[in-house]
């Protein structure tokens, strides 16, 4: 090659000239080309840097004159393909197999061995499959919901279900547990509700509540049983067995869905039956087996919804849910996995994000703190008021618990003002209010019953918890589709996992008495059953004993007015009753020394001058009363209040103490009472009944917390309810009857004679804090 261009032409200056190829060249106006056709040619400007290509004179071909940008761009001939490239071997699949063994580099005492292992594969095509076995143990579905719509007992539950054809809804629970505190050796139960029941009984463990319906194959994790691929190899083969030792659950359901059953039920009324799978009942880990998802290590990290793994803290945004038919209970119609998948609040709350995260990370600031911080959490804690059916702890900083319901309970004691600077201690203060939130969020997913008022409320606090957690801890995202939840299926109690994760325990026991701690399904399932049948049978009985006996029991649900107190203002002929009140444990008529005892029978005859309406005393010739020695006063411990409950209007029960000893310490229990202007919070002193007139009334002494408050940034920021004293010398008088409910008041560590009035004990106290508030 030579090139052509500003040197071709300068050698030959500014005359034309005719090259070696009979090519005619104009300096001036550029090259005349000879094209393949003899006498044509073609006029094209010559330009800087052009490629000539001259060619060996035995060829025979003319000079080519390229572009710069054009040259090297033609596509060279391909040429004619052999017919049979391979050869000299017979096969294409030779020579790959020689080109495999040539790469790498085998020798050929290996390469005659390895076509030797192809022969021997081509002759038993089946002598290198591995064939692994797994046991599903199963009760078929619709065996047990016949014998359930078929018990007489709850047939009246069956035919409140409308005309035609019937939905039977199935609530399905899974989840493996260890048999024993040592060893590996796991269970994973299935557990079958049938969702049609009231709630009290579904959720029981008698005739009518939940049942093992399965038990499902555990995929053992050493080399002999997985592939030595990636651990996402085998978790996908875990996944695979997985549904289809679910699918061997739901075969019987799965026709009949689509068709439905007419059977004639305890009622003796032909039904139409139609199975579906309603809720699944479910941990996250086992969620993700459910959905067929990776878990928290995928893209999508929900089970339910396709929201991103960076954006699991944006819970006002919906995502779009999952959908899909690559999944074993897509074969029962009417069912989606991921609509029947549900918030999980034992997980969620007690025994997931505040039994592992938060109070682990209060724990650790705490610590952080020095020593006399963990000595001062230690004491708050031991100090913190009794209560009934919660936990007292003396310490909690070095002392590990398993139990969900002690971790709630610890939440709720140390969010009594502690950690409370936000200038000493910032990373504390958001954590507790992280806590704080986290407490009000539970108790209003765990509502039995919901307004759209309370609704409302806890999607506020959700994302109020959601926008606390974002600085603090980044998985809440488990919590986006609580309320929703709630709309779809009603409340959260129709698919916690709590009531069937205490049937474990059973299964525990079975496993630890009944079993020789080999192939141990066979003997729990069997155990099970017949533990299953004595309870049938034991149920019967009692029917029949009670039915016999005419026994009803039937609870006191009289809506019995609550009365205002008239000390605490204008005097009103009230009329009242006692039977939401009871009291126990009767003393002997010895006043106390203590100090809110001065002056009692003089304060006492006035209260009584002033309640001689109410009470309906005469005042003969319009003269005062005075008490003399036959006056009889008996003193109770022991306070029983039942109320209208603010969650479910239903009749609640509050257990109150009004002693100087019990169980080894004094109690004196705070209460809510109602007067003509307010309902305030105050504690009892003395409890007991005075008889007048012939007519015996109950009366206590107690001190009102109802003086004004300053309200500090940490109420705002908490949310919580203040109440103080006027005097440590204040004492009131009221009937008992204007008692609405116990009331738990922590005293603040921080500012003498106040206290905090604990509405995280329930979700009840929680809307009456709310509402005193406002």
């Amino acid at each position: 090659m030579s090139s052509c261009g500003k040197h071709l032409i300068s050698q030959f200056a500014d005359e034309p000239y005719i090259n070696e190829n009979s090519l005619f060249i104009d300096p001036k106006d550029g090259i005349i080309e000879q094209l393949a056709v003899p006498g044509i040619f073609s006029l094209r400007q010559l330009a800087m840097d052009d490629i000539k290509t001259e060619f060996h004179p035995s060829v025979n071909k003319p000079d080519i004159i390229k572009r710069f940008e054009e040259y090297g761009r033609e596509q060279a001939s391909l040429g004619t393909p052999l017919t049979v490239p391979w050869r000299p071997f017979h096969t294409q699949a030779d020579f790959e197999f020689v080109e495999l063994a040539l790469e790498a580099a085998l020798t050929s005492k290996q390469t005659s061995r390895l076509i030797t292992l192809f022969h021997f594969c081509l002759r038993n095509p089946n002598s290198f499959l591995i064939e692994l076995k797994f046991e599903v143990h199963c009760w078929p579905l619709w065996d047990w919901a016949l014998d359930l719509v078929h018990d007489p007992n709850l047939a009246s539950h069956f035919s409140l279900l409308p005309p035609g054809g019937k939905p039977f809804c199935i609530i399905l629970y899974a989840d493996k547990t260890r048999l024993s505190s040592f060893g590996s050796q796991t269970g994973h139960p299935v557990i079958a509700r049938c969702a049609n029941l009231p709630s009290h009984i579904r959720n029981g463990n008698g005739i009518g509540g939940g049942h093992v319906v399965g038990w499902l194959p555990k995929v053992k994790s050493n080399a002999d049983q997985r592939d030595k691929g990636s651990k996402s190899d085998f978790a996908e083969f875990k996944r695979v067995v997985w549904h289809l030792a679910f699918k061997k659950l739901l075969e019987s359901v799965e026709l009949l869905s689509k068709t439905g059953c007419y059977y004639e039920c305890a009622d003796e009324i032909l039904q139409l039956l139609i199975p579906l799978i309603l809720i699944l009942s479910a941990d996250y880990e086992e969620q993700c087996f459910m959905a067929l998802i990776q878990g928290p290590n995928g893209k999508c990290p929900c089970p339910i919804c396709l929201v991103p793994e960076g954006k699991l803290l944006d819970l006002q945004t919906d995502y779009p849910l999952r959908t899909a038919a690559d999944n074993a209970f897509f074969k029962v119609q009417h069912s989606d996995p991921y609509g029947a998948m549900s918030f999980d609040g034992l997980h969620a709350y007690q025994a997931g994000l505040g039994g592992k995260h938060l109070l682990e990370d209060f724990r650790s600031c705490i610590e952080a703190i020095g020593c006399y911080a963990v000595k001062e959490i230690d004491h708050l804690c031991s100090e913190f008021p009794r209560w009934p059916d919660f936990n007292h702890f003396d310490e909690v900083m070095r002392k590990t618990f398993n139990d969900g319901t002690k971790h709630q309970h610890i939440a709720k004691v140390t969010t009594q003002n502690i950690l409370g600077d936000p200038e000493a201690n910032p990373g504390g203060y958001l954590l507790m209010r992280c806590l704080r939130s986290f407490l009000i969020l539970e108790l209003y997913t765990s509502m039995e019953v919901h307004t759209s008022d309370t609704l409302a409320e806890g999607e506020a606090e959700l994302l109020r918890f959601s926008k606390l957690m974002q600085v603090y801890f980044p998985k809440v995202h488990t919590h986006k589709h609580a309320f929703k939840d709630i709309m779809e299926k009603g409340t959260s109690r129709n698919y916690n996992t709590k009531p069937n994760e205490k049937m474990h325990g059973p299964l525990k026991k079975a496993y630890m008495l009944r079993t020789n701690f080999k192939n141990v399904s066979d003997q729990i399932l069997n155990v099970d059953h017949l533990c299953w049948v004595s309870t049938f049978i034991r149920d019967q009985i009692d029917l029949l004993e009670a039915s016999a006996a005419n026994e009803d029991e039937e609870l006191d649900d009289e809506d019995h007015p609550i009365h205002q107190c008239p000390n605490r203002g204008k005097a009103q002929s009230i009329p009242w009753k006692s039977g939401h009140i009871s009291l126990g444990s009767p003393q002997k008529d010895k006043l106390s020394t203590n100090s809110a005892f001065h002056g009692f029978r003089r304060q006492f005859t006035h209260f009584l001058n002033d309640m001689s309406l109410v009470l309906n005393i005469p005042q003969p010739g319009g003269k005062l009363l005075k008490l003399n020695g036959d006056d009889e006063l008996i003193e109770f411990h022991y306070l029983k209040v039942n109320y209208k409950s603010m969650v479910d209007w239903r009749q609640t029960t509050d257990w109150l103490r009004c002693s100087p000893m019990f169980h080894g310490h004094p109690q004196y229990d705070c209460l809510i009472i109602h007067t003509i202007s307010e309902d305030i919070s105050a504690r009892l002193l003395f409890m007991f009944t005075f008889t007048i007139g012939g007519n015996t009334h109950p009366f206590a002494l107690i001190r009102p917390y109802d003086a004004p408050i300053t309200t500090t940034q940490w109420d705002s920021d908490f949310g919580v309810t203040r109440v103080k004293a006027t005097s440590s010398s204040a004492v009131e008088f009221i009937l008992l009857q204007s008692t609405i409910r116990g009331a738990l008041l922590s005293p603040d560590s921080d500012r003498d004679g106040e206290f905090l009035v604990v509405d995280v004990i329930d979700a009840d106290m929680l809307l009456r804090a709310k509402k005193m508030r406002d």
